[in-house]
């Protein structure tokens, strides 16, 4: 356990497991719901209560978070979005541009190699 200290950032009392071992052989225990499916249930319990019908009560609960990010709450909108839909992947721009200085030796020597191509 010595021989990892401050590789983990502060995560030292973790165990690394062994090649070919399974945490969770079984995974989720089957009839579990998952979070969308709780949320869906949720939204329809809610609207019935209403008299609304759960696609009116969704649009409903939409406009409230919207109204609130507006205002700078993006919480519980975010936080909706990225479990019932997943985390939108972040995507990277490989067209920017660098600027940089370059001695005037070195530009004669890049322009000169440019030209011998």
């Amino acid at each position: 356990m010595e021989q990892n200290k401050g590789k983990n950032k502060g995560h030292d009392n973790l165990i690394p497991i062994k090649k070919g071992e399974r945490l969770n052989p079984n995974g989720r225990p089957k009839g579990q719901k998952n979070f969308a499916t709780i949320y869906r249930e949720a939204i329809e319990k809610i609207a019935k209560s209403k008299n609304m019908t759960a696609c009116e009560f969704e649009i409903e609960l939409a406009e409230q978070a919207i109204r609130k990010g507006f205002n700078g709450d993006t919480r519980f909108y975010t936080d909706t979005m990225d479990r019932v839909h997943g985390k939108a992947t972040q995507v990277t721009d490989n067209t920017t541009k660098i600027e940089m200085t370059v001695a005037p030796e070195v530009k004669e020597m890049m322009e000169k190699a440019l030209d011998d191509i």
